[in-house]
């Protein structure tokens, strides 16, 4: 099938670090802001800075359910479908094999590098699924969103769903790979929707982030 593909991502305009800086830290972006200045921040920053941008909108959006209900209404069929992938990949052990093989020297596949897949509307995608998302104290070469028993996502990534390695495909059945790339790419597209979704709610949206 076809792979749903990343839009090309808001130029930064913003400082996002030097928002942050000062006593008050995170809390003061979203105090500050109407919604639409939100969006060239959505994909800017480090992981924490994102996590904690990902806190406050999530919370947000969860104590104004009518202005958020769109958005909410979403969430339980990406939800299942999401569920319904990971247990596949448990079932064919991939958190566990990913995880170790990220835990060496080199880092695998669950790298660093691949934290900055993970930007804001997907940790606020996977806050309003029910995870709790923390930065993971580990060695600097693996992904800081990859636990002890692997992604801590329940809605991940698109390099994370679309890419197997070679490792990955000699030791899993062909039919078995066959139905867990038709799995992740429903979840992969209805987590499309949902960030186009998000994007357009926040473009459109007159609300102060204060209230």
């Amino acid at each position: 099938g076809t792979w749903p593909r990343r839009r090309r991502r808001p130029e930064r305009s913003t400082n996002l670090e030097g928002l942050y800086a000062g006593s008050a830290g995170a809390a003061i972006i979203m105090a500050k802001m109407h919604s639409q200045e939100l969006v060239p921040l959505l994909y800017a920053g480090s992981p924490l800075l994102q996590l904690k941008l990902a806190k406050q909108l999530a919370d947000w959006l969860v104590r104004h359910p009518a202005e958020a209900a769109p958005l909410l209404a979403g969430l339980p069929l990406l939800h299942q479908a999401a569920a319904e992938l990971n247990r596949q990949m448990e079932a064919l052990q991939l958190g566990h094999t990913c995880a170790a093989c990220a835990a060496k020297s080199y880092g695998g596949c669950c790298s660093a590098y691949m934290a900055a897949n993970a930007d804001t509307p997907l940790m606020v995608l996977n806050i309003l699924l029910g995870v709790e998302l923390e930065m993971q104290d580990h060695a600097e070469d693996a992904c800081c969103f990859l636990g002890a028993t692997g992604c801590l996502f329940i809605a991940k990534p698109i390099f994370c769903l679309n890419y197997y390695c070679s490792h990955l495909r000699e030791s899993i059945a062909r039919d078995d790979m066959r139905n867990l790339e038709k799995l992740a790419a429903k979840v992969l597209g209805l987590q499309s929707v949902w960030e186009e979704q998000l994007l357009a709610f926040l473009r459109s949206s007159q609300i102060p982030f204060s209230s």
